[in-house]
């Protein structure tokens, strides 16, 4: 393959490779090195990437007000990844309301504790920061996951050169087995949790996730080599990278939790030779092509489309339940 692709002018004008450190999750999105969200978006359409790419000026900011399911999910990866009072440094427990408070008296009490908060702070709602508390406890408190998010290296960054492609990931948790991510669920349906976790994998392709996250990570070993290190890593983060170098495989754990209702987990991982990996693969090498065929096409300063052949839809195509029930007229 060759190693630029026509008509991308100013791709790739981000950062170079090498393992990142501390980096805000803003600038980390700002980069457009392609990202596993990339890949999937790239799959369904060269269209639906470029829609949520840097490419679009009618892209909303990153910096855009954060939706409270958000708020709270960077809420708790902090409490769980960082730690209780790297926590409770940034988020701020909104106090609660009285039972009479009219809508107004419960704006005017948001407006007045916003004012008070110090730059870089932000506001939880009561509910959701005992939830978040909540939620590590249970972590913490489940013999299966109690030592799952200690120690290791947090949130840390790779951008990595692939053929034509500036490629990036961003890690919840680095150890020297292997990589861990946290995910919330709503699970609005009230499933079990698990079987829950299992259709949010399946409709989220979180295997493409993993895999091109183990990716990312299977070249820290030759950036570290090179001296492609940024950031302020301690002593102990480069014993973690060290460390992680010398095993030849590395599994991806999941850490699922619900965040409506009871705060429940459930976790699953995949190994290297897990044969899910092979469509895995299969995709995000598509994703990859999808995203080279089209910047060629429409380079940087043109919308992509995505490009559908007509054609006669075929009682196949149909889900099995069409006309099991006749609709009158």
């Amino acid at each position: 393959m060759a190693e630029t692709i026509k008509n991308a002018k100013k791709y790739y004008a981000g950062r170079e490779p090498g393992i990142y450190f501390n980096l805000s999750n803003k600038d980390y999105h700002l980069d457009p090195a392609l990202g596993s969200t990339d890949l999937r978006a790239a799959v369904r359409g060269a269209g639906v990437y470029w829609w949520n790419s840097y490419m679009n000026p009618m892209r909303p900011p990153v910096e855009k007000k954060k939706t409270d399911a958000l708020l709270y999910g960077d809420a708790t990866h902090k409490c769980i990844l960082e730690g209780v009072e790297a926590f409770k440094k940034v988020y701020k427990r909104r106090p609660d309301d009285a039972p009479e408070a009219s809508p107004a008296d419960k704006g005017a009490a948001t407006k007045r504790f916003k004012s008070k908060l110090m730059k870089g702070e932000e506001m939880l709602h009561g509910e959701d920061f005992d939830s978040v508390m909540l939620t590590g406890q249970m972590i913490r408190a489940n013999p299966e996951l109690q030592t799952a998010f200690e120690g290791g290296v947090s949130e840390l960054a790779i951008f990595w050169r692939e053929g034509p492609f500036m490629l990036k990931i961003k890690i919840d948790k680095l150890k020297p087995k292997g990589l861990g991510d946290l995910k919330t669920i709503a699970n609005q349906m009230k499933r079990d949790l698990e079987e829950a976790c299992r259709l949010e994998f399946c409709f989220r392709r979180h295997d493409m996730q993993a895999l091109h996250y183990l990716d990312g990570a299977a070249r820290i070993p030759d950036l570290l080599a090179a001296g492609k290190i940024f950031g302020e890593p301690n002593d102990s983060d480069m014993d973690v990278l060290h460390k992680f170098c010398k095993h030849n495989q590395h599994a991806f754990q999941f850490v699922y939790f619900q965040s409506e209702g009871v705060p429940e987990t459930f976790s699953t991982y995949l190994s290297p030779d897990n044969p899910i990996f092979e469509f895995s693969r299969r995709d995000l090498d598509d994703g990859k092509e999808r995203f080279r065929i089209a910047m060629e096409r429409w380079g940087e300063e043109t919308m992509w489309l995505t490009t559908r052949k007509v054609r006669e839809l075929q009682i196949d195509d149909l889900p099995p339940s069409f006309a099991r029930k006749s609709i009158d007229a």
